[in-house]
């Protein structure tokens, strides 16, 4: 039988773990930023969903016309087993992660999906998993509009209208005048023809 050095079998021993790390990294994950969250929660199942929203107008001849579609948020639902020695911890994280809205990111074999927050965390204890708690996460994404600041109207005349709530009643009264009087202006002029 023949003796490994000392060197060459703690180098052998490090390239094991190393191997032994790359078969424990998570396929299906959660991330807050670049740090891995939920870690001791396995993933069980992801259910992605990617839908859109056909856009359809009824035309005069009676053909419904579909002119484009409107891509909704990706929503995916992460069915998760958490072991009995993390549930404590872990539905914790998830229970801050969803009361807080952090925006979190969710990878699975086919892509990363950013911009999601828990939008449900249901979960069941039953007897059948006495050493687990099994919970199914509804992630949603959340697409942000452009704030006030990047806003700008088409007519320029439009651009301040905050002041318009805090008008003095006799400044809504002339306004509602006139709207009436150009009604009834309008009803004379159908009497004419």
């Amino acid at each position: 039988m023949a003796l490994i050095p000392a060197a060459l079998s703690s180098n052998l021993a490090a390239a094991l773990e190393l191997l032994a790390l790359g078969s424990n990294v998570d396929v299906v994950a959660v991330y807050d930023g670049f740090t891995q969250v939920f870690a001791e929660a396995r993933p069980m199942k992801a259910s992605v969903r990617e839908t859109s929203r056909i856009m359809e107008h009824p035309a005069e001849n009676g053909v419904i016309i579909a002119d484009h579609h409107v891509i909704n948020p990706v929503e995916v639902d992460l069915s998760l087993l958490i072991p009995v020695q993390f549930y404590g911890s872990t539905y914790a994280q998830i229970r801050q992660a969803f009361a807080n809205a952090t925006n979190l990111s969710v990878q699975t074999k086919t892509g990363v999906y950013l911009n999601m927050v828990i939008a449900d965390m249901p979960h069941e204890e039953n007897p059948d998993l006495y050493d687990a708690i099994a919970m199914l996460l509804r992630l949603k994404q959340v697409l942000l509009a452009p704030g006030a600041s990047t806003y700008s109207p088409a007519d320029p005349a439009n651009l301040d209208l905050a002041s318009g709530g805090l008008q003095s009643a006799a400044v809504l009264g002339r306004k509602a005048l006139a709207a009436a009087t150009s009604i009834a202006s309008y009803a004379d002029l159908g009497r004419l023809l």
